[in-house]
């Protein structure tokens, strides 16, 4: 061993290269947070808007994500979020980059989504370019202008919520019913999808499924099984599962 072999362990480690992607590739990533959500950015102009980019900068367009209404208020939780870094991830050749056309659109979560995208540049060598703004990773500048847009994003969640969350408590507080009415009922009022069912006061009623329904109750007091009443059930046209029976 030479003099200098023996002083290399105190040496400090080489900073690892960046990976750098010469493709031309690119993925398509979309979103709204509702399915009746209302914006200038619905997921076809997102699209639409990407694949005009994509045509212009001389990119090639592989896979599409998203496409979908998932809340922003999780990353974890957005099932078609998870599968494209999943993706990316696993992916044997990496495109270079993944379109969003504005930055709110890929997470609003802040130091979260400042992570996930520190290790798509950093450690796989994908980058995230928003349409709008044509910035992209790829330059330590246009980086720090999108971590400054991902964490702005985030107040901006925050500050929603604080406006929305009291009102819906109050909606709550007086009696009224929020979100996805159970099986078995009918919402009506002024929030719910279907325009057929809008009105100006609330109510919940019982439909055909749930009269179907009454009969499971009365069968379970009688001492029946899970199996036998999901049998009967199917009978008279109603198709539930274990898991929903037991619910």
């Amino acid at each position: 061993m030479t003099d200098l072999q023996k002083y290399s362990r105190f040496s400090r480690p080489k900073k690892r290269e960046k990976k750098v992607s010469n493709s031309k590739e690119v993925w398509i990533y979309t979103r709204v947070s509702s399915k009746n959500q209302k914006e200038n950015y619905s997921l076809e102009f997102q699209r639409e808007e990407s694949e005009k980019f994509a045509v212009e900068h001389g990119y090639q367009i592989t896979q599409y994500f998203g496409n979908e209404y998932e809340s922003a208020s999780s990353d974890i939780t957005r099932k078609e979020f998870q599968a494209l870094i999943n993706e990316v991830k696993k992916s044997p050749k990496k495109p270079f980059g993944i379109l969003v056309y504005v930055i709110s659109r890929f997470s609003r979560t802040g130091g979260s989504a400042i992570s996930i995208v520190e290790d798509l540049v950093e450690r796989i060598g994908v980058n995230l370019i928003e349409v709008v703004t044509g910035l992209d990773t790829s330059t330590d500048e246009d980086k720090l202008t999108i971590y400054s847009k991902l964490i702005e994003a985030r107040k901006e969640n925050q500050q929603r919520l604080k406006l929305t969350v009291p009102g819906m408590k109050k909606f709550v507080k007086s009696g009224q019913y929020l979100g996805k009415v159970p099986i078995g009922y009918d919402h009506w009022g002024p929030r719910v999808v279907d325009p057929a069912k809008r009105g100006v006061k609330q109510k919940l009623v019982i439909n055909k499924t749930g009269l179907i329904l009454r009969k499971a109750w009365e069968w379970k007091l009688q001492g029946e099984e899970d199996v036998e009443i999901i049998k009967k059930l199917d009978v008279l046209g109603v198709k539930i599962t274990k898991q929903n029976i037991s619910s």
